[in-house]
């Protein structure tokens, strides 16, 4: 193509095919690019949302300092309950300690008068033998026949006294007696 004649038909087809071969390469050029910007940004939002994620499973949380219940119950193994703590309806609390039969064994709580107490249970669950310490009388010690009646009963207040009772309740024996001289 000479300057000032006019382009001949095949030097227009020509011109045309390059400039067409040359947009073709840059809409080719602009998918690649709109392509790679898509991609770009699916991993910049998968990092957004997946970096704090990760972050926050790293932080360690403290352990509870305090533990609040109304009953804890401790299991064996096998499921059975073997230790409960806890408050009674009447406001008294106890500590009891069970054999794998799940059957009271000892018990050891606060009344709700404010006594200690401790209570040993044979295999039917009758007390057996108690230890407590009661404001009028001082620390006492009671043992307890199989039918659930007190039959010895040993107390410190001033003295010590001691106790025996038969099945009926009659006092078989009881220092210091009555009548007894310090």
């Amino acid at each position: 193509m000479s300057p000032g004649r006019p382009a001949s038909r095949n030097e227009r087809a020509t011109v045309e095919t390059t400039e067409s071969a040359r947009l073709d390469a840059m809409a080719r050029q602009l998918a690649r690019l709109e392509q790679a910007n898509r991609w770009w940004r699916r991993a910049a939002l998968l990092a957004f949302l997946v970096l704090p994620t990760v972050g926050l499973m790293g932080q360690v949380v403290p352990p509870p300092r305090m533990l609040e219940a109304e009953q804890l119950l401790l299991r064996d193994v096998t499921g059975r309950i073997r230790v409960s703590l806890g408050a009674l309806d009447d406001d008294a609390v106890v500590l009891t300690f069970r054999d794998r039969l799940e059957r009271d064994r000892l018990a050891i709580g606060v009344l709700p008068d404010g006594t200690p107490l401790v209570s040993l249970y044979d295999e039917h669950r009758r007390r057996r033998a108690a230890f407590g310490i009661i404001e009028a009388d001082g620390p006492g010690l009671s043992l307890y026949g199989k039918d659930g009646a007190s039959r010895v009963r040993l107390s410190l207040d001033d003295e010590p006294r001691f106790v025996g009772v038969s099945r009926d309740g009659t006092v078989l024996w009881k220092e210091p007696s009555s009548g007894a001289q310090p």
